[in-house]
């Protein structure tokens, strides 16, 4: 007999589909903030996804989604660094407010909304 794989929590396709969002988002930046606070706000958004991943398949979840929790907050900290990083600086939208994309993304072809928009500050948690 084969054994089925559970199939991964919603909370962790939103944050593969962040992960799609943001990547090419710090691809934009220019030279000289691509490779800092781009570099940094790309490794938190891949640090939340696996973090997410190990929630979803292990039986004690809490230390996990608090640390998935700081992510989320240092990772919506970074995009607000990015989105004020300087003058000339593409800004990147915050990916929690789906207004702020649609205005930033005005004159650029249509970029999809945030995966984040619907998802209240903070609160991630996982069927045990």
């Amino acid at each position: 007999m084969s054994r089925k794989e559970p199939e991964a929590p919603a909370v962790v396709g939103k944050a593969y589909d962040f992960v799609l969002w943001l990547l090419p988002k710090v691809e934009n930046f220019e030279r000289n903030h691509r490779f800092t606070v781009g570099e940094r706000l790309s490794a938190s958004g891949l640090d939340l996804l696996n973090i997410l991943v190990e929630a979803a398949y292990v039986r004690d979840k809490a230390d996990l989604l608090q640390q998935a929790n700081r992510k989320i907050n240092s990772t919506r900290y970074s995009c607000g660094s990015a989105s004020e990083a300087g003058p000339g600086h593409r800004q990147l939208p915050d990916p929690t407010n789906s207004e702020s994309n649609s205005a930033m993304s005005a004159g650029e072809p249509s970029a999809p909304p945030s995966p984040w928009a619907e998802l209240p500050a903070a609160t991630l948690t996982l069927p045990h």
